[in-house]
């Protein structure tokens, strides 16, 4: 027994000894990366070059590992989910720049090379002891701290965006949300250190409201917690809404199921990552759209702002409540108004034909039924043809190029055409 205790000690101190080695490679990586990293603080770089070689390699023994992403104490996240977010963390790091891309610095190299330099430079320059170079300590100290409060600017912010947008996609606000927090801190390994992903999850806040003598129940719309322990939940300004009102007070939002399963309905090409994502960023967007009916409603846009639908709403006490989701086709909207006139068909035509779905505009060869296109283009529905379908999609447009095209471009009445077709299907 004692000589097995003896090897483990041995090996624990070989393996602590071979952390704190500096190697040549290292130490010319950790050069390259701290001048980088100076002029991401808009400093000389030649500033590391007033350290001696001894206190370079003083910085170089600790060392700052990638982040790691776990499972906060307390809350229940499945394990698929911790795998995804860090596998795609560690893509992120390895093909995006920090700070401007003419610098050159991959955040994969910052966040171990470059925070390990920055945290012994900030430990240094702020000890009151005296050492060579302490003004070099403290300017380059000064600067980061002022980064470092610096939320607008802060250098690890595409990282943490990044982090949330992953967080966005696999959150269901009428089941479960989830965010993070961010923590500096010591791993098992007493000279290493890393940034900690602490993923969290926030059950839906679920009340009921009265619409139309009915009583529905609707979620509160929210992102879960963003590097902080404190949830986010959606507020949108009153004269944001109703924009000839001076009222500024805020307005709790939140959506009925109902609206969540429309959005799977006709969005239907799109994976649910980016129908929730796109949920989340039209609502803080909260771009209003008034119908010639005098309805308003929420536009439902894309990540280039171009819209693929809209979100009627009721305002009861404080409170915004998304009661749907309409299709760009329907045809209480401008578009979907403008593509009826265009074609002279009904609505009930046009959901036959499935055009009230966005794989409609996926599986239809335009170029095979040029009226159809040409409209399509006048009615300005062209950009839901260049949406990108999951990527297990499968055609789901039961009819082909060549019947579109009788009902589109023939001297036959729609009702003849329809008739044959709901023969054959």
């Amino acid at each position: 027994m004692a000589k097995s205790r003896k090897k483990k000690n041995v090996i624990q101190k070989f393996s602590i000894a071979k952390d704190y080695e500096v190697t040549k490679t290292y130490f010319d990586k950790f050069s390259e990366v701290a001048r980088k990293t100076l002029l991401l603080l808009d400093l000389d770089p030649t500033l590391f070059d007033h350290f001696s070689k001894k206190q370079k390699m003083e910085m170089m023994h600790a060392k700052v590992i990638t982040p790691r992403v776990i499972v906060k104490k307390g809350h229940s996240i499945p394990r698929q989910y911790v795998r995804l977010v860090q596998q795609e963390m560690h893509r992120f790091m390895k093909i995006h720049y920090v700070g401007s891309s003419d610098i050159g610095l991959f955040f994969i190299d910052f966040v171990t090379y470059g925070m390990t330099f920055l945290m012994f430079i900030q430990a240094r320059g702020n000890s009151k002891e005296y050492c060579e170079q302490s003004d070099t300590y403290k300017l380059i100290a000064a600067k980061a701290q002022q980064v470092d409060d610096d939320s607008t600017n802060n250098l690890m912010n595409d990282y943490w965006y990044y982090v949330h947008y992953q967080l966005q996609g696999l959150s269901k606000i009428n089941f479960r949300i989830y965010g993070f927090e961010w923590e500096w801190k010591e791993t098992e390994n007493r000279c290493k250190f890393a940034g900690h992903v602490m993923l969290t999850s926030n059950k839906p806040q679920k009340i009921h409201f009265t619409y139309n003598n009915k009583v529905r129940p609707a979620f509160k719309v929210g992102i879960g917690q963003y590097i902080s322990s404190e949830s986010i939940y959606f507020a949108i300004p009153y004269n944001k809404i109703i924009e000839e009102s001076e009222q500024t007070y805020l307005l709790e939002v939140y959506v009925q199921s109902h609206a969540l399963n429309r959005l799977k309905e006709r969005l239907n090409v799109l994976a649910p990552v980016k129908r929730n994502i796109l949920l989340n960023s039209s609502l803080q967007n909260s771009s209003i759209c008034r119908f010639n009916n005098g309805q308003l409603v929420l536009k439902y846009t894309d990540a280039n702002n171009n819209i693929l639908g809209y979100l009627p709403f009721t305002i009861i006490n404080k409170k915004l409540f998304i009661l749907s989701f309409l299709p760009i086709c329907s045809q209480n909207a401008p578009e979907g108004k403008r593509l009826q006139e265009l074609l002279g068909i009904t609505r009930k035509e046009m959901e036959f034909l499935g055009m009230d779905k966005l794989s409609f505009f996926i599986d239809t060869d335009f170029e095979a039924i040029p009226r159809l296109k040409q409209a399509i283009i006048d009615a300005d529905l062209w950009h839901l043809i260049k949406l990108e379908p999951f990527y297990d999609y499968e055609s789901q447009n039961y009819l082909s190029a060549v019947t579109l095209s009788r009902f589109f471009q023939t001297e036959r009445t729609h009702e003849d055409v329809l008739s044959e077709i709901g023969e054959r299907y």
